[in-house]
């Protein structure tokens, strides 16, 4: 996304546009190391937003259980292609891969005339609506920690 087009100076507008104000931070969560950095950064952190697979935070011990006695007013959000538990939570998911499970690419060949197989979607929709389901999410749960004092895993 970095490098998509259109450019500017180099970098990618669309990404600007969904980062500017953002600072990036690369840790090897393989490594104590950075493990050590993010629990540092979750003591003082509002919000975490992760979204590996159920499971990967446990192994790396970053999961809610283990991190929320250094931050007990942690909202601590996760995400995953086919949600924590189930039968189908353990499988690897992006985007397309939702899109095409749901249904939802073959429901807009209507809209592409002459073409039996759907055309290459430009914007991820199941990547948007997530991000707006979690923001609801977390916003809702900020306001019940204003209330409560306490934190939450989402």
């Amino acid at each position: 996304m970095r490098t998509r087009p259109p450019l500017r100076n180099n970098c990618s507008t669309a990404f600007g546009q969904l980062n500017i104000g953002k600072q990036s931070l690369v840790l090897d969560l393989k490594s104590p190391a950075g493990v050590e950095a993010v629990r540092r950064l979750i003591a003082t952190a509002d919000v975490l937003v992760e979204n590996f697979r159920p499971g990967v935070m446990r192994r790396l011990k970053l999961d809610y259980a283990s991190v929320r006695d250094i931050n007990p007013k942690l909202i601590f959000c996760s995400i995953s292609g086919y949600g924590q538990t189930g039968p189908s939570a353990e499988l690897p998911a992006y985007a397309p891969v939702i899109h095409a499970a749901s249904g939802y690419e073959m429901a807009h060949l209507a809209y592409q005339p002459g073409r039996s197989r759907p055309d290459y979607c430009g914007i991820y929709h199941a990547d948007v609506l997530t991000g707006v389901y979690a923001f609801g999410a977390i916003s809702a749960a900020l306001y019940q920690r204003a209330a409560s004092g306490k934190g939450q895993h989402i």
